[in-house]
């Protein structure tokens, strides 16, 4: 089972991490792997830098707890790092200079990291991380934690600040510029934030669990997908453009950098996607 997927920017790379402890590097030409890597444990989680150099995947459940990093020209990795819990989220700054990894063991920790070394070059204890972001220039970066708690950290600096959500924080979203913030909360609520002070614009209930969120690069449109089958797509302000339900709950949910179209994946295998002006889904895959 694949648990894991991301591309580079123009579609040439796309990585994918499973339960049978691999990490594969595909060429979109190609179904055959560029290559693969067995990490010796379920990998859940992966990221790829904008322009496809470089790979770093997360591990846990079973067998090892490592962050990996590759270079797209070798299965070799260039480091990894063992960490006290299963890593379920990794975000990679746009050139593949900065890494952001979640470490949800019993303490919990969120690391950044330079790609030139396995040394974290800075950490933070019992967040407990679900979800973490990093800007595309890797100067602020963020995680969303079961405490209910929303963190945002500043790369060469003491800045942070802290949001406390009414349920735990499940997934977020950031745009590149790092000006804005969408996150889940099992509150039912899905909430936009200025980075800078985490300053809260609007928040929207949906009436039931989010786990799914997205944002578009600018900041002007959010999607949500909630536990009650729902996909809410909002506006700058926080109210509803649309709503569209489905036959079971949208855990994942992304959408585009420029705002037009929308992929949404439900528990029960099938996948949608959405133009943004309209409800009703022009593709579907099961």
């Amino acid at each position: 089972r694949v648990y894991t997927v991301d591309m580079s920017s123009g579609g040439e790379y796309i990585v994918a991490g499973s339960d049978s402890d691999n990490v594969y590097l595909f060429a979109r030409n190609s179904s055959t792997p560029l290559w693969t890597y067995d990490t010796d444990g379920n990998v859940r989680t992966v990221a790829i830098s904008v322009d496809g150099e470089y790979i770093v995947a997360g591990g846990g459940e079973s067998g090892d707890k490592k962050l990996y990093l590759f270079s797209k020209d070798s299965s070799t990795p260039l480091w990894s790092y063992s960490a006290s819990g299963d890593i379920k989220s990794v975000s990679i700054s746009a050139n593949g200079k900065y890494i952001v990894a979640g470490d949800h063991g019993s303490s919990g920790y969120t690391r950044l990291f330079d790609k030139d070394s396995s040394t974290p070059l800075w950490s933070a204890s019992e967040t407990s991380p679900n979800d973490v972001s990093i800007s595309a220039d890797g100067e602020y970066y963020s995680a969303v934690c079961d405490d209910d708690k929303v963190y945002v950290f500043v790369r060469d600096s003491s800045s942070s600040w802290t949001q406390t959500l009414g349920g735990d924080a499940t997934r977020m979203a950031m745009t590149p510029d790092g000006k804005y913030l969408a996150v889940a909360s099992r509150d039912g609520k899905v909430y936009k934030f200025e980075t800078e002070s985490l300053t809260e614009k609007w928040s929207f209930d949906t009436g039931e669990e989010v786990w799914g969120v997205g944002i578009s690069d600018d900041g002007l449109k959010i999607t949500a997908g909630n536990r009650d089958s729902e996909i809410y797509l909002l506006n700058s302000t926080g109210s509803q453009i649309w709503k569209y339900t489905g036959s079971d709950n949208f855990d994942q949910i992304s959408l585009s950098g420029d705002g037009n179209y929308l992929l949404a994946g439900q528990t029960d295998g099938e996948i949608l996607l959405f133009d943004s002006t309209n409800s009703t889904p022009y593709g579907e895959y099961d």
